[in-house]
Parts: C-alpha cells; structure tokens; sequence
C-alpha cells in the first residue's frame, strides 16, 4: 500500500537491479546495490523527466515565500557598488577588472600607465544575451602588447582561447578549441605561444559529458595561424599514463620551457624543460631533433614532492617547495648541476603564496592562525622589512619581477575590500580603491575567531559572524559553512551572501577550518584524506555541538553548508548525525563515493578520497560515502530539510551525484509516513560547477536558498 507522505515526490525514479561489486580487506567480495545508476545518463528521457519533476517540486514549494523578494531586492541593493579586481602590471600596461555595481560579469579594463585613460579591453557581458559566457583567465606576452584569453560557456570547464592586440584593441584570428585546464606560456618574441588541451571529443554540447577527460598535450600555437597548423609536442601517454596532467611555462630569460606534471590534487609533480635557446616558430619540432620525448630534460622526475618555479638568474633557479616542508620552504637551484640549497626554511606557519618584485624581492605571505602575514626577503634569504603593516585577516599581494610597484588587497569577514598602491623601495603606499556597501556598517558587527575541541582532541579554529547585539541565548539561526579537503585554506573574506544571512535573520555565519584544508600546512591536509577523511566529518559535527553548547544556537535552527568537496561535507555529516542539524544545504557535491573516479576529471580526487579499487580504502569510502549511508530513520525521527544543489553542465561534479543521492534519499527517507521535513533539488540550466556564474543567477540562486530556508526553518525576519 502507498505511503502518504507531505511531498510528492517523483513517482517515475524507477529502482533499477544494477548491482557493483568490490573487495574489502579480508578480501570477500561486497555486493553494492545501484539502482539510480540510470541517472548517470543526462540524455535519457527517465533521466530529464525525473529532472523535470524535481524542479518542479523545488519551486512549488518556495512559490510565494516573501523571503525570496526580500533577499532578492536585498541582494541587489547591497551589490549595486562599484568592484574592482587587484591590478596587475605587464609591460607598461595595468590590467584590472571593474564592475559598476549589478554587471553580470567584470570587465576587463587596461590603463597605459598608473594615471592613464581607462580603457575597455573585454566586456563578457556583451557576449552573450542571458549572461552565460564568462571570461576566464588572462594569457600577456612578455611586454603586455598581446594577450589570450579564456571564455567558458554554461558554467563548463571547457574554454576557448582567443587573441586580443592589447595596444589596438583589435581581435586577433587565433582561435583555440579543445582546451581545459590550460596553461599558455607565450614565447618571449611574442611569435606564439605553447598550450595544454585535450584531444578532440566530438561532443556538441560540451560540459554534459560524464566520461573521462585523459591525455592532455602540450601543442605550439604560432600567432596568426589556424590551430589546424599546431604542431603536438607531448602528450600524457608519452610519459607513460594517461590521467597525466600538464602544466607550462616560459622561464623569465626566455630560454627554457619548464613542464609541470601531476596526476592529481596532491602537492606534488614531476618537472621536465626544453630548451628553446634555437627554437624556430616555424619549425617548432626542428628544435628538438624530431623527438621531444628524447629531449626532456628530467629536472625532478619523482612524483614525491611539489617544485613550483617562481623565477631564475641565469643557471640560479628559485624554487617553492615541500620537499621535506610540510609549511613549504623557497630553495635555489643550479640548473646545471641540480643541486639544491635551501633560501627561505620553513616556518611554524604555512608559506601561502610568493610574488617577485623589483627583480631580487620575494614578498611571501604566511597564514598564521588563519590570517594573512606578509615577509619580505632579497634573493640571499635576507629579510627586509615590508612597507605595509596590516592586523587584516586576509591579504592578496600583486606585484611584478620586472617592476617596483606592488598592489596590496586587504579584506576580512566584515570589512569590503581595499586595495592600496605604493612602491616597495619608497614605501609611499596610498589607497587605490575600496569597496563601500550600501546598507553595510561594518562597525555593527563582529567577527571573531574562537577554538572548539573535536572528537580526538585535535582543536579546530572557526570564526564567527554576527550583530554586535547578538547574544548567546541558545535561539539564533546559524550557517556553519564548511569545506575540510584539498589543502585548500577558508580565509576570512567579505561576502555579501554571508553577511545578509546576519542581517536578514538576525543570525550567526561560522566558518570551520577543518583538517583537511591547508590552513596548518600538510600535516593538517593528510590529517583528513583517505582514510583519515572521517575526522573532516567529526570536526565538522563538532563545531555544531559547540555552537549549541555555547548557546549560539539551537539543532532546530543550525544549517550546515557546503559545495563540492563541502557538499560531501554536508551529505555525511546530515547522515551520521540528524538529530543534530536543521537544515543541509549541499552545493554540487561529490555524492557517490565508490565511482566518482570514473568521471569527468574524479580521478584527481583519489589523492585526497583514495578509491573503491583499493580494499582498505573502499571500505573507508563505503562508510560514508553519501549516496551509500543514508540512515534508516527511526518512526517519528526527522531527517534535516536538505536542499542539493547541482548544474547541467557541471563537468567538474558531476549532477548524477547529487541527482543520484537525492533520489535515494527521497525513497528511503522521503517515503516515511512521519518525513515532514523537505528533500529537495535545486537542479540549475546552463550552468557548471560555480566559476563563470553571472551576478543574476547567483543573486537568484542565494534568494531561492533563503527562502527554502525561512520556511523550512521558519526563521523570522
């Protein structure tokens, strides 16, 4: 007999038979049940209908809640200010880009000198009438007078590249397909340029395919030409495997292509060079005698450790590093010989980013507790002393080998960002440009940084958001937003979404800082990957007990969010503890823990998830895995209101993830008579895994989010 239940749910999500089996460590064989695994077709008309149905159910239920206008008109009102980006300076040139408030997208502007004329090089907002393609990154020649540029389309990795004279403004006819993930390192007499693709897919409508992307190479591209006259130089199968990932660059003299290769996420690669002192544009395989393979040169040719360059005096290269350097360290090099010295050693806190400046000057910024700290050195390891002293949470530096001026971007969880402008031998730092928000008086709030203790003791900083009047009296909504993978840090920035959820529901936004990120170095990284990932989790559900604790809030008004490895995030903390979260937000997550290395670009993550293809690990990632865990709920318990949130052409994610564990959720979960809190999808059209997104979708995007949840949640204005 049919269960009546408060939502109908998709009556068509068919359970297929399909079943996967894998090894555990005792090596019996594991029989997993698949039955959405015809999800994985985006093309299929179940598949479509059952998307259909889904977002249908998702815009009835917001359909008239008043939150959505509110946060809607909010959202523009607060985001109608003038933008800017951190300038950049090639050549003679500085490159920025600006927004005049409500633009869809930045565009790109160019000034000929500091106090020149602005001048418009790109406006993706002209490219196309809803707002979906998107510029991308910036490839400049040597002395700024060229450029490449990337535009992406719906949201997808997927980029074409096309040529721009920067002085005339005029287009150029280069035009390269093929491409993601790419790297262009321009040859210093701007004659082309070397660049990474993918073979030819015959996909029409890329950024829906679910297979692998393998085999990238490494072309040259001469200027003015067709990308049918490129010449291949390498690709990953030379090497020896496929999922080989490239990575070029022209050294500072012009005289070395450095090759970079990875096989996944993890901080660490393989570098080999070419010499391009003879290198003949027309004749691009001439140089290398017919065989580039055979004219590597191996450099590190280990996949132990991470060797990035950052610049070279003749044989003298300098190089950032984790070799032996968990916060990482800068060491030089002799070309020559290969052997290494060490430069700048590692410190207690995490070498975060390096910029050169004035030709001898490395300006390195260290994370100390999860806020920016800025040292600088000459090229003898000496420290000299930085112009601009901040107490700021989080800084970006932009700065030039070639030149004295250096752009300084300041910003922190409350405060909208400055940028300030000086030169670092004179020191006469000024402020360029910053941010005013309308309706923002950061003055009203606070952000402050506390320390909780997880399951194993481990402490774990977070930061809290809020009114300055808010009190810890146990009734006030929280966002906790989380993330715990990838070696990737959650500094403190200025966002508009964050900071309407306090102002609109009176509320508390927390930011975890989870092992697994890259906030305390590697340690902290390999502390939860793999098989150590479920401490990601236990930290994440203990900073919601703290918060309750503490009186923050309560478990009926506590929302965990998260996208992409943070949607993971969401997805297992919601099934491991129900009873502890009123709501779970999961932007485009990795759902499916036993096959996300079969798409796409998954296979990247197995240095931070591990796979299913290896029986101590499988059994890691069958445990909570998301669309594997969902619990049988007891009578009369409720499951958080979840909201999954996915793309169509999300080729980074992709949708069958999150399309799958809904689906799954709906039925084991949604089919209980006694369910009353919503299971739903938010699935979004011509739109990818976040980057590239317009202003308009994302404005309706964080409306829509706030109304599901003031009326899950029933959250007062």
């Amino acid at each position: 007999m049919a269960v009546e239940t408060q939502f109908a749910y998709p009556t068509n999500a068919r359970r297929g038979d399909l079943t996967r089996t894998y090894k555990n460590t005792k090596d019996e064989d594991v029989v997993v049940p698949e039955p959405y695994d015809w999800l994985e077709d985006p093309d299929s008309k179940e598949t479509k209908e059952w998307v259909d149905q889904q977002v249908n159910l998702f815009e009835t239920y917001i359909d008239g809640e008043k939150m959505y206008e509110e946060c809607k008109d909010a959202m523009e009102s607060m985001l109608n200010f003038e933008k800017y980006s951190t300038p950049y300076k090639i050549g003679n040139y500085y490159f920025y880009e600006h927004n005049t408030g409500l633009q869809d997208h930045y565009v790109l502007y160019v000034r000929k000198g500091i106090d020149g004329k602005p001048r418009v090089l790109i406006d993706p907002n002209e490219l196309s009438e809803d707002g979906t393609t998107a510029l991308g990154s910036t490839h400049h020649s040597e002395d700024g007078s060229l450029m490449l540029y990337n535009l992406s389309k719906s949201g997808s990795d997927w980029v074409e590249i096309h040529g721009l004279n920067v002085e005339s403004g005029e287009k150029l006819e280069d035009h390269l397909k093929h491409c993601k993930f790419t790297s262009v390192a321009w040859l210093h007499n701007n004659e082309g340029v070397f660049y990474t693709r993918y073979p030819e897919t015959g996909i029409e409508d890329l950024g829906t395919e679910t297979g692998k992307a393998e085999n990238m190479q490494i072309w040259f591209h001469k200027l003015g030409t067709s990308q049918d006259e490129d010449t291949k130089l390498l690709e990953a199968k030379d090497l020896g495997e496929k999922n080989y990932m490239f990575g070029c660059e022209v050294t500072d003299d012009g005289k070395t292509l450095w090759i970079d290769v990875e096989e996944s996420c993890a901080d660490m690669n393989m570098v080999y060079t070419l010499d391009l002192t003879n290198f003949d544009s027309n004749k691009p395989l001439d140089c290398f005698k017919g065989d580039v393979k055979a004219s590597l040169e191996g450099i590190f040719t280990e996949m132990k450790f991470q060797y990035i360059y950052l610049t070279n005096t003749g044989d003298e290269f300098y190089l950032k590093t984790n070799e032996n350097a968990g916060n990482k360290k800068i060491i030089k090099m002799n070309f020559k010989t290969k052997e290494t010295k060490e430069l700048i050693p590692e410190k207690k806190s995490k070498l975060d980013g390096v910029s050169l400046s004035d030709g001898n000057k490395l300006i390195c910024n260290y994370l100390e507790d999860v806020k920016s700290v800025v040292y600088m050195y000459n090229f003898q390891g000496e420290e000299l002393k930085f112009p601009l002293q901040f107490q700021a949470s989080s800084l970006g530096v932009s700065a030039s080998l070639r030149h004295t001026e250096v752009f300084v971007y300041e910003t922190s969880n409350i405060t909208p960002g400055t940028i300030y402008y000086g030169d670092i031998n004179k020191g006469d730092f000024q402020v360029w440009e910053k941010s005013n928000v309308p309706g923002w008086d950061s003055d009203e709030y606070v952000s402050k940084q506390v320390f909780y203790t997880s399951k194993d003791g481990t402490e774990i900083p977070m930061f809290l958001v809020h009114h300055k009047d808010v009190k810890p009296d146990g009734t006030n909504p929280v966002n906790l937003y989380g993330y715990g993978g990838f070696n990737i840090s959650l500094q403190p920035s200025f966002r508009v979404s964050r900071v309407l959820f306090c102002k609109l529901f009176r509320g508390i936004y927390a930011i975890a800082n989870l092992r697994g990120g890259g906030e305390y170095g590697e340690t902290w990284h390999e502390m939860g990957i793999k098989t150590k990932k479920q401490n990601v989790f236990d930290d994440f559900i203990a900073a919601g007990e703290w918060l309750i604790e503490n009186k923050y809030t309560c478990k009926e008004k506590l929302i965990i969010e998260g996208g992409s490895n943070g949607g993971l995030l969401v997805g297992a903390c919601c099934n491991q503890r129900p009873d502890l979260f009123g709501a779970g937000v999961a932007h485009v997550g990795v759902m499916d823990m036993l096959q996300f290395h079969k798409f796409t670009i998954g296979y990247a993550w197995c240095s931070d998830f591990g796979s299913s293809d290896n029986p101590e690990e499988f059994e890691a990632l069958y445990k909570y895995s998301p669309l594997h865990s969902i619990p049988a709920m007891d009578e009369g318990v409720q499951y958080p209101n979840f909201l999954g949130l996915t793309a169509d052409h999300d080729d980074r994610v992709s949708p069958l993830h999150t399309m799958k564990f809904m689906a799954e959720l709906q039925h084991k979960v949604g089919s209980n008579s006694w369910q009353k809190n919503p299971l739903l999808s938010r699935i979004e059209v011509k739109a990818g895994h976040g980057a590239g997104k317009s202003l308009s979708k994302a404005i309706v995007e964080r409306a829509q989010i706030m109304a599901f949840l003031s009326k899950a949640l029933k959250l007062a204005r």
